[in-house]
């Protein structure tokens, strides 16, 4: 089955490198794409509904689990580009990490990336998936499944010794004990699922742990193109844009659809037909943001909870409380005292 090259944008793309690893796994487990080749975007980014249509062929428990993982173990320094590079050339994990999330765009536009530092130093990244109103969730928590093991594997690549099994938590309730024990199984990582977030937890021990393919030459000319790359695609990502605006505020307490399309520079039905172009709304967009911002203002014990729950926008300290224990399963003051 071939499909035509369509005059996409970047919206909802992800990057050439998924599609590489795709074809590893599809052939070592002698599995037929549903496409002769992918779409791609005018920049050279694979579509990601066509990524996707691939994997809900595989939505059998006895071929999902195995080809996910095989992905993942296929990943190598080359996989993702100067992405890739920058990632194991980098001094140490935590920059590494870093980067990860400074640049996850790069990786795919639908998930981004948002790091939390816990008080015992341990680092949380949370996968945050923009899209809300996708009509196949299960295949979109298989997808957020093969980003977080891709990236584990891609950590524990880094570290030249042996390292206990990683955490990672999943929103997803769906996958089987068998499912589990096989990721566990392959992939060197503990499994719970039915959180609130998507995350993979990395202990402190590793984060300064020297990585033994740093190469400061490689590493900065790498630096250099992946920020000019991740620029590019931010420059044209509605979500993106709604989220500079929203920063550029001393508060959220007047933001509403209308001041940010009139931000942007469109009507709120342009704004709303872009956002739905992508699967999410205006509303589940400033939910996301909410909660990145919520994690980087509780991480700066300098701002009291009543200060933060003003400048995301909520009326009282006991609203802000609970909307931010349905995004994360606790409360503002637990987190800061874990």
């Amino acid at each position: 089955m071939q499909k035509t090259t369509d005059t996409l944008n970047d919206s909802l793309s992800v990057h050439p490198g998924w599609g590489k690893i795709f074809q590893h796994a599809q052939k070592e487990l002698r599995l037929q794409s549903l496409f002769d080749s992918w779409r791609t975007t005018p920049s050279n980014r694979l579509y990601l509904e066509d990524l996707r249509n691939d994997l809900y062929a595989l939505t059998d428990p006895e071929q999902t689990i195995p080809f996910i993982s095989k992905c993942a173990k296929s990943v190598n320094p080359f996989t993702f580009g100067c992405f890739s590079l920058l990632f194991w050339t980098s001094p140490c994990i935590k920059t590494a990490l870093k980067n990860s999330e400074e640049y996850s765009i790069l990786m795919s536009t639908p998930i981004h990336l948002q790091s939390q530092t816990m008080d015992n130093g341990d680092i949380e990244i949370w996968f945050i998936d923009n899209e809300t109103t996708h009509h196949s969730p299960t295949v979109t928590h298989l997808g957020t499944l093969l980003y977080i093991l891709t990236l584990s594997e891609m950590l524990q690549r880094l570290i030249d010794h042996p390292v206990p099994p990683l955490a990672i938590e999943l929103v997803s309730p769906e996958f089987t004990d068998k499912q589990l024990d096989t990721i566990r199984h392959i992939s060197n990582v503990s499994l719970s699922t039915n959180k609130t977030q998507n995350k993979l937890c990395v202990p402190h021990e590793l984060l300064l742990i020297g990585n033994p393919y740093y190469d400061e030459e490689v590493y900065h000319s790498q630096l250099d193109l992946v920020r000019v790359k991740a620029s590019a695609l931010k420059k044209n990502d509605i979500i993106t844009n709604i989220f500079k605006y929203l920063d550029s505020m001393r508060d959220l307490t007047t933001v509403s659809a209308e001041t940010t399309a009139n931000y942007l520079a469109m009507s709120v039905r342009t704004l709303n037909r872009k956002l739905n172009n992508q699967n999410t709304s205006y509303r589940d967009v400033l939910t996301n943001y909410r909660i990145e911002k919520s994690l980087r203002l509780l991480s700066d014990n300098s701002l009291n909870v009543t200060e933060i729950a003003f400048q995301l926008g909520f009326g009282d300290v006991s609203s802000f409380s609970r909307a931010f224990k349905g995004w994360t399963g606790t409360t503002p003051l637990k987190l800061r005292n874990t």
